[in-house]
């Protein structure tokens, strides 16, 4: 197990026999304990040459992030609580790749304070008084392994961008000439007129030519009835006057656009987001984007 960022991400490596058992589902599971705030996780993975020890600052894929629910419980079916399962399928054969050494994190952490819900409770350690956060991940397979191509190419992972136009650009070895682009995305920024309280649209171009458009509109009603202690008027009328840029307790998941031919060229990639800049206070969109070949 390796742990980085003042105990904040965690990843192991994944041995060749769990590496055969990947199918195409991703359920994250995240036990609460304790911390009555959203926050933003991630999931991300870290593959190198065999042999080879990851840091902190080796290149990753953000697989997708997540927000936590509110919850001021220290124990019991109130803190415990269990992500909508993730379809990651276009990773799948990266993540089983036998000729490298795979690493699977997880990163999240909080911020724990004096009086806060735990801090009474003496069976919780002073590890987690310091980190606040217990997680725990699992990798559920409900797919047969489809043979392609493992080649994915982490452009972003968990940029903070305060721009409308990102572009990153990646050479490739695709034998197709096909891949996919992944995106994750959402907005952050808590201040009044922040862009967590935002709908957006967001567009993604592949050398000059726009492949695809994410009407960034989330609806949390179906997320209330789960979360144990936060403010309901987040749940509600998210689609009409009170948009959303992501729920507690749901996923910011990842999102596919085919890239077209690209033989002979290198690929290009262009996120546009919607909303007018400056963004007020310390919002931005927290950016991820990968090249998958095929």
């Amino acid at each position: 197990m390796l742990t980085w960022n003042r105990g904040t991400e965690f990843a192991r490596k994944r041995t060749d026999a769990e590496k055969a058992l990947i199918g195409d589902d991703l359920r994250v599971s995240y036990h609460a304990q304790c911390d009555n705030y959203d926050r933003i996780g991630t999931v991300f993975y870290v593959a190198v040459p065999k042999g080879t020890t990851p840091t902190a600052a080796t290149p990753r894929v953000t697989l997708l992030d997540f927000i936590t629910p509110f919850s001021s419980y220290w124990r019991g079916g109130e803190a415990n609580y269990t992500f909508p399962d993730a379809d990651l399928g276009p990773y799948a054969v990266a993540l089983a790749d036998p000729g490298k050494d795979v690493y699977l994190g997880i990163g999240g952490g909080s911020n724990p304070y004096r009086g806060d819900p735990c801090d009474s409770h003496p069976e919780v350690t002073p590890e987690f008084r310091t980190i606040g956060f217990k997680y725990s991940m699992s990798l559920v397979s409900t797919v047969a392994l489809t043979a392609r191509d493992h080649d994915v190419a982490g452009m972003i992972s968990g940029v903070r961008e305060t721009t409308n136009s990102i572009t990153r650009a990646r050479s490739h070895t695709a034998t197709g000439n096909r891949g996919d682009i992944a995106l994750v995305i959402a907005g952050y920024g808590s201040a009044a007129g922040g862009e967590e309280y935002s709908n957006t649209t967001v567009t993604v171009s592949v050398n000059g030519t726009r492949v695809g458009v994410v009407l960034h509109r989330v609806d949390c009603v179906s997320l209330e009835q789960d979360d144990p202690d936060g403010n309901p008027g987040i749940f509600r009328n998210n689609t009409a006057g009170n948009p959303r840029s992501w729920c507690p307790g749901g996923l910011i998941p990842s999102r596919y656009f085919p890239t077209g031919d690209i033989a002979g060229r290198n690929v290009t990639v262009t996120i546009g987001i919607g909303c007018r800049v400056p963004y007020v206070g310390d919002s931005g969109y927290r950016t991820s984007v990968s090249r998958l070949e095929r």
